[in-house]
C-alpha cells in the first residue's frame, strides 16, 4: 500500500494484495477455528475499505499523509490481534 500511495507501484500491486489476502482468508476459513476466521476476515474487509477508499469515482486518487496514516493503523489495528492469536493456535492447535 505505501508503495502505491507513494508513487513506487502501479495499482494492480493494491489489487494483488487484496488477491492474496482473500486467498489467506479462505484458507483460515478452511482450517482454521471460527475465531480465527472471523479475525482473518476483518483484516480482509479493512483492507478492502482502504482499497475503496484509494479507487475513488474518478479513478484511483492520491491520499494525504494524515489519512493514509489513518487508513494504515486501520489495517494494522486488525492484523496484529490476529498475527497474536494465530500463533497461539499454532502453539497449541488444541486449545
Amino acid at each position: 500500500m505505501d508503495d502505491r500511495v507513494h508513487g513506487r507501484a502501479g495499482n494492480a500491486v493494491v489489487v494483488g494484495a487484496l488477491e492474496k489476502l482473500l486467498a489467506a482468508q479462505a484458507r483460515v476459513r478452511l482450517a482454521g477455528p471460527d475465531a480465527m476466521w472471523q479475525q482473518a476476515r476483518d483484516v480482509t474487509e479493512t483492507f478492502h475499505g482502504v482499497r475503496r477508499q484509494l479507487q475513488g469515482p474518478r479513478g484511483w486518487m492520491p491520499i494525504p499523509g494524515q489519512a493514509w496514516a489513518g487508513m494504515v493503523q486501520s489495517v494494522t489495528g486488525f492484523q496484529s490481534p490476529f498475527v497474536v492469536a494465530a500463533a497461539k493456535v499454532l502453539d497449541d492447535p488444541d486449545q
